[in-house]
Order: structure tokens, then C-alpha cells, then sequence
């Protein structure tokens, strides 16, 4: 299957987006009061256990090929590569194809891309890989 990026963009930045906030939770721990004026014990044991989480639930709710390409995204972002310039979706299909071993089901694959704990980092960087800036 050859994947086009501009039918996963909606998805990819809104995972991208739901990830920082999650980084921005997590780092709030360290601190006696969230910025939400929670007390961070309470916060923290609510990411560790997923409740209130956004972002689990966002991946949860996506299609496997979505979450797929978002997970492609995110590692090519991680392992840093080097732009080609072979256009956005080719360079995308290749990582996937030459690159990358998916988990056999969606739940496993979102379990992978949920336990990174800078995807959002890795998401950005691999759209900019991929010549996407926003």
C-alpha cells in the first residue's frame, strides 16, 4: 500500500500536539502544583494509570494505517535522517517499507508509539524530515 502524508496530517499533528501536552504534564511532576493548580501527585498517578488520558485514548480511537504512518513519522524523526529529496510520500512509503517492523496489531502498535516519552518531539522532527513545517 502506498501511503499519501496529506490524508494523515490532521492525525499526525494532532497526536504531535496531544504528546507535548503529556511531556508538559509529566514534566510538571517535579513541582509541588501543576500549572492547573492540581497537587502533581494526584496528576502524575493519573498519567500512569492513563486516566484522563487524551492522548491514549486519540490513538486508541484512529485506524492501524493511521497509526502506522504516525509511528513511521515518529521514528524517522528519532533516528534523525537525513531529508531526500525524493518528494514527502516517497520518502515516507521507503522508510516504512525498508525501515520499519510493525507490531502484528493495532493495540501492540499504539502501546509502542504511546510509550515514547518525546513523541512529540520525534513527530516534529520527522515532518520537518519530511519537508512538512507548520
Amino acid at each position: 500500500m502506498k501511503y499519501k502524508l496529506a490524508d494523515y496530517l490532521d492525525a499526525i499533528k494532532t497526536t504531535q500536539r496531544l504528546a507535548d501536552y503529556r511531556e508538559k504534564k509529566e514534566r510538571t511532576h517535579s513541582q509541588d502544583i501543576s500549572p492547573f493548580g492540581e497537587k502533581v501527585d494526584n496528576l502524575y498517578n493519573d498519567i500512569l494509570s492513563g486516566k484522563n488520558d487524551d492522548l491514549l485514548a486519540y490513538l486508541n480511537s484512529l485506524d492501524f494505517d493511521t497509526i502506522k504512518v504516525i509511528s513511521a513519522v515518529a521514528y524517522l524523526g528519532r533516528d534523525c535522517q537525513e531529508k531526500k529529496d525524493i518528494g514527502a510520500d516517497e520518502n515516507l512509503n521507503q522508510w516504512m517499507e525498508n525501515e520499519m517492523d510493525f507490531c502484528d496489531s493495532k493495540d501492540a502498535e499504539v502501546l509502542q508509539i504511546y510509550g515514547k516519552s518525546q513523541l512529540g518531539t520525534y513527530i516534529k522532527r520527522g515532518l520537518e524530515t519530511l519537508g512538512v513545517n507548520y
